[in-house]
């Protein structure tokens, strides 16, 4: 898996974004306004790079975001952080 990432990133432009632990956790909660699912913060992360705008998708007809459900997290410990 590993030699399969070194490929792809020769051949393709990977930019990393960095977000808040803040950010991540308000994505969750508007993921779950938005979708009524509820997710876990490391999958927050990335869907803070889009509800931040930290990426530009003008240019894009689709967006694709993988998230796993919160199979550790539940409602109550969302509402602690």
């Amino acid at each position: 898996m590993c030699e399969q990432a070194v490929n792809v990133r020769k051949e393709l432009t990977i930019n990393s974004f960095l977000v808040t632990d803040e950010e991540a956790i308000n994505a969750c909660r508007n993921f779950l306004d938005d979708h009524r699912i509820l997710v876990e913060p490391a999958c927050g992360a990335s869907l803070a790079c889009l509800y931040e705008a930290k990426i530009e998708f003008k240019h894009y007809v689709n967006i694709l975001v993988i998230v796993c459900g919160g199979a550790t997290m539940t409602l109550d410990q969302l509402a602690l952080l």
